[in-house]
């Protein structure tokens, strides 16, 4: 027993090592409590005719919602409508295997002046993409190039 006793021992100076890196940190864990009581939820139909929606997001300021579908369209609802026309297709450079497709979309904060946006794919070699396309001169409408 006293043997096994001295495999676990830990240094005093290693506990004190980690108890004082453990201290003075900047950071504060001010998690709010969790509200109490009931919150009503219901579920509403915002779009139909969408295949395989992976993603929905917004640029900064703009009423309009966009969805990444896996096959590779990134497509509007505007004022509550399913446009037609894809923003986006890149179904032909998009490989859709298991986890793979198109998966991500971000805007930064300038787009409504730079019309730059990034999106995040599989390549129809399975290997993964980050890249930066242009809105064109129709605000529903990337340009592809």
């Amino acid at each position: 027993m006293g043997r096994i006793r001295r495999l676990f021992r830990i240094p005093r100076s290693l506990i004190l090592l980690v108890a004082a890196s453990s201290c003075g940190s900047e950071f504060t864990n001010e998690t709010p409590a969790p509200p109490t009581g009931t919150v009503p939820l219901a579920l509403a139909e915002v779009a139909a005719g969408l295949d395989f929606p992976l993603y929905l997001t917004a640029p900064p300021g703009d009423p309009r919602l966009f969805v990444v579908e896996k096959g590779g369209a990134i497509r509007i609802i505007k004022e509550g409508t399913l446009l037609e026309a894809p923003f986006l297709d890149l179904a032909r450079q998009v490989s859709t295997g298991s986890e793979q497709g198109l998966l991500g979309l971000a805007f930064p904060p300038d787009y409504a002046t730079s019309g730059r946006f990034v999106v995040h794919y599989t390549d129809a070699e399975g290997d993964t993409r980050v890249s930066t396309f242009l809105a064109s001169g129709d605000p529903d409408r990337a340009d592809p190039g």
